[in-house]
């Protein structure tokens, strides 16, 4: 089972991370309709691919791999592909571990071995839709910090302008004169009438 194909510009990248030339190959077949798949053998070759400027959606790699394990991986991929999501393959006996990484490699899912073909495209599936909740949020918390910064911008502006024009109308009319009334200047000067 494959994923329905998808035109060319609506495509994704998916980094696909395994030590095992048949696994990448076989999720190269199962994605390449719909992704854009970039394979690399060991996490040191997905750094170099980062490092050149791949930009992924996805990121799924295998635990158990020569050199460093996913999660170090993973975790050192933030540095190039911060939005990317992430997700771990990975054995029964390997979990614990991997659990304890999670964390700190940002991973959202894992998936154990032997995984079927389902489970997997419903684990980038699953990525796909967690990356764009990711995104809008991070849209949204932009929109919101700049709304905000123009709302205290506009409040100084405005405070500055009140104090402005309070301290020129103190300064130009001095204190208000008090002008003492007198009772014929309002209509008092004539007797009252009797009661």
């Amino acid at each position: 089972m494959s994923t329905p194909p998808v035109p060319e510009k609506a495509k994704r990248t998916l980094l696909v991370v395994d030590d095992d030339p048949q696994i990448l190959r076989s999720l190269d077949i199962v994605f390449t309709r719909s992704f854009n798949v970039a394979k690399a053998a060991s996490g040191a070759e997905a750094l170099e691919l980062l490092r050149a400027g791949l930009r992924p959606h996805v990121i799924l790699c295998d635990y158990g791999m020569p050199v460093f394990n996913g999660i170090d991986f993973l975790e050192q991929s933030l540095e190039f592909a911060p939005d990317a999501v992430r997700a771990i393959i990975t054995g029964f006996s390997e979990l614990r571990e991997i659990l304890s990484g999670f964390s700190r490699a940002r991973c959202y899912l894992y998936i154990t071995k032997p995984w079927q073909v389902v489970e997997i495209i419903q684990v980038v599936r699953l990525c796909l839709q967690y990356r764009e909740v990711l995104l809008e949020n991070k849209r949204a918390t932009q929109e919101a910090e700049a709304q905000t910064a123009l709302l205290d911008s506009l409040r100084h502006e405005l405070v500055s302008i009140n104090q402005s024009l309070g301290a020129s109308k103190n300064a130009s009319n001095g204190p208000t004169p008090v002008t003492p009334v007198r009772t014929a200047d309002i209509g008092l000067a004539r007797p009252l009438a009797p009661f």
